[in-house]
């Protein structure tokens, strides 16, 4: 911000006494003094355009950052997915040993397996 207010006034400065110096000269005054006026104006709205910018960046941040909670969601999806698999697969292999070993009817074996997560 200081710098903003120094820039404005260095440009206020510079663009009377650029006026000052050619006021005898009635036809490049005009020219000049659109000039300086322009000038000020692109200074004075500058903020605007840096917030624009900050804008349009903090919005490819927010995508950036929602692309990548979709995407570790996907991941630990895709790990439950594989884990509950597993799980399964043991668990159905356990109970086909089971069947197969002591000759079990298939209706009275039940294995559940649980996992731990703490560690």
């Amino acid at each position: 911000m200081n710098a903003y207010i120094t820039t404005l006034i260095i440009i206020s400065i510079v663009g009377g006494l650029v006026s000052s110096i050619v006021s005898n000269f009635k036809s490049v005054k005009s020219y000049v003094n659109y000039f300086v006026g322009l000038v000020a104006v692109i200074c004075l709205l500058s903020p605007i355009f840096s917030f624009v910018k900050n804008i349009s960046s903090f919005k490819e941040n927010i995508n950036k950052y929602m692309d990548s909670v979709l995407i570790q969601e996907s991941i630990d999806n895709s790990n439950n997915i594989i884990i509950n698999t597993g799980i399964q697969s043991v668990e159905n292999g356990i109970k086909n040993s089971i069947i197969q070993k002591f000759n079990f009817d298939e209706k009275e074996i039940i294995v559940n397996i649980e996992t731990d997560e703490s560690s």
